[in-house]
């Protein structure tokens, strides 16, 4: 960069610009392995943008928006799994798209059979392996094609800042945070996280800097498990040093917000934000209604959904049956929710009850 901010804008542009077209071009033909090594590819990328643009912000605050962009981008991407795919196609009354996802499955359980198999070991053997894989994967790519280009499936560059403004009331905002590895010259080992918020009257998002992963790191260690653990957290009357890092910061910005819908990045997928306690010791989770979602995006479906398609079924639990013994289990469980080996069946039941999990009655009450 040189520090010539100005004149690296339009080419960080026109190399995004690049990378959505490869992305839109090619993506939907790739497997599961093909989109995991593009997607580490593309990390690089990212990182050297997000650092890019944290210098820039101070002079162009307009590049917050960018930077929120391309993080529905990537996190599009991420969610854009074999799984994901599997189900969008199971959605579709698609006769074709079903025989393919079949023969798909079939395919791969035939593959896992061979490998897991210890005693074909022959020419032959090998050669079925190998035209399992090309198989599989030929097939995996028709189906992430079939996916792409089904109305469910909208191009996931195309949801943009302003639609996640759009999708909010006026008291909600939406929060993303971003983990990015920074980038000077040279690569650093220093990762930053920070934050980027959007509300409901459209003006461009706040970019606020939070800290490094060291500091995050530290105290996700010490003070919040912790808190976790020894359940201290209804006891706490002053704020943690996690909340000063990670909340406080954002509180001048969300006057007014009683709605918060967050999409965490990196180590704070581990956080509970509701339990952290703020200056007057009070949870947030008293004083905010908090929704996690993978990627803001969703807020932009959802409100499809919600004004096309209306909810009208529900499924509500409460105080769940934690400390029921094998026997209950296998009557709960349906045969085809158990795996089919013996072995990883009872490893998976000795996981099960083994652990120890408090009860929770006033869920009960909830409910009823």
């Amino acid at each position: 960069l040189q520090g010539r901010l100005s004149d690296a804008d339009p080419l960080m542009d026109e190399c995004l610009a690049n990378l959505a077209s490869q992305f839109n071009r090619l993506f939907p033909y790739y497997s599961e392995k093909n989109k995991d090594d593009y997607l580490n590819t593309l990390n690089e990328i990212f990182s050297k943008y997000y650092s890019y643009a944290y210098r820039a912000y101070p002079t162009d605050p307009r590049i917050s928006g960018k930077m929120l962009n391309l993080s529905l981008w990537r996190k599009g991407m991420i969610v854009s799994s074999q799984s994901a795919v599997i189900r969008r196609i199971s959605s579709l009354a698609d006769t074709s798209a079903t025989a393919i996802l079949q023969q798909f499955r079939s395919t791969r359980e035939e593959l896992v059979k061979l490998c897991l198999s210890q005693t074909d070991t022959s020419i032959a053997g090998r050669k079925r392996q190998t035209e399992l894989e090309q198989e599989s994967e030929a097939l995996e790519r028709r189906l992430s094609l079939i996916s792409s280009q089904s109305i469910h499936s909208p191009r996931i560059d195309s949801i943009k800042w302003q639609d996640i403004a759009a999708a909010l009331k006026p008291n909600q905002a939406a929060i993303d945070f971003l983990a990015f590895r920074l980038y000077n010259q040279h690569w650093t080992d220093t990762i930053f996280y920070c934050a980027l918020i959007v509300t409901h009257a459209g003006r461009q998002p706040v970019l606020v800097m939070l800290g490094t992963e060291s500091q995050l790191n530290h105290l996700l260690n010490f003070e919040y498990k912790s808190m976790i653990h020894q359940q201290t957290y209804h006891r706490f009357d002053q704020p943690g040093r996690l909340y000063e890092m990670i909340w406080k910061p954002l509180e001048p910005y969300l006057k007014g917000i009683n709605k918060i819908y967050l999409s965490p990045d990196g180590m704070l997928n581990s956080v509970s934000f509701g339990i952290l306690v703020d200056q007057q010791g009070k949870m947030l989770i008293d004083d905010f209604e908090i929704h996690y979602m993978s990627n803001l995006s969703d807020l932009v479906k959802v409100n499809h959904r919600e004004n096309g398609f209306p909810n009208r079924d529900w499924v509500l639990i409460g105080n769940p049956t934690f400390k029921a013994d094998e026997t209950e289990i296998r009557g709960i469980w349906s045969a085809e929710a158990l795996p089919a080996d013996s072995t990883r069946q009872s490893s998976r039941l000795d996981n099960l009850t083994r652990t120890h999990l408090s009860e929770l009655p006033w869920t009960q009450t909830e409910i009823d």
